[in-house]
């Protein structure tokens, strides 16, 4: 039986999707029940080695709308409970269960990205010429990588993320999720 929702959850605008993914999702790894402890997208993510929340709820519902998110969580997730009366919260769902996928998961974003467009534009223009050839943690790096990571990033094999974490003097870092560590580069950080 599905429970009542809370008065503040009353107000949660959910949209019926059209083609609705396999529950349990494919590919997953483990499942999380997330109706006690206080769990989050966020705290889910985190704990498992997510760094966008938003790839946990794309894992789980192969999209990231918000009002079919809603439905999911509803239908799929039993959440009942609001905090902002626009968001279904985990606490109180039943079965209140999530999945998590396999470690490396991320949802491929169509097209380049505004911030991979900037990363782009950074790469060729204030680092590529100055990039000199070096060793870093017993790899060598020559020029020759920075350009296939361009390439990659340009082809979508590569992803790049704003993360505040690593701000200075009040702009963002960028982190690079793929095939080189670029960690020597104070703008950058790789996964």
């Amino acid at each position: 039986m599905v429970k009542p929702l809370s008065p503040n959850a009353r107000t949660v605008v959910f949209e019926v999707p059209s083609g609705r993914p396999p529950w349990p999702p494919k590919d997953t790894w483990k499942s999380l029940d997330i109706s006690r402890d206080g769990w989050d997208w966020g705290s889910a993510a985190a704990s498992f080695g997510m760094f966008d929340p938003l790839d946990l709820i794309h894992f789980n519902f192969l999209t990231v709308y918000p009002q079919y998110v809603n439905w999911y969580l509803r239908n799929y997730v039993g959440c009942c409970n609001s905090d902002d009366a626009k968001n279904f919260t985990f606490a109180g769902a039943d079965p209140g269960v999530i999945f998590i996928p396999q470690f490396g998961y991320t949802r491929k974003t169509p097209g380049i990205t505004s911030v991979e467009q900037n990363a782009l534009r950074v790469l060729r223009t204030k680092i590529l010429k100055h990039y000199p050839e070096f060793w870093h943690k017993g790899v060598h790096f020559k020029p020759r990588d920075l350009e296939i990571l361009i390439h990659k990033i340009e082809a979508n094999k590569v992803d790049i993320i704003w993360d505040t974490s690593l701000e200075k003097e009040g702009e963002g870092g960028m982190e690079v999720q793929g095939i080189c560590d670029l960690s020597h580069l104070d703008r950058f950080r790789t996964v």
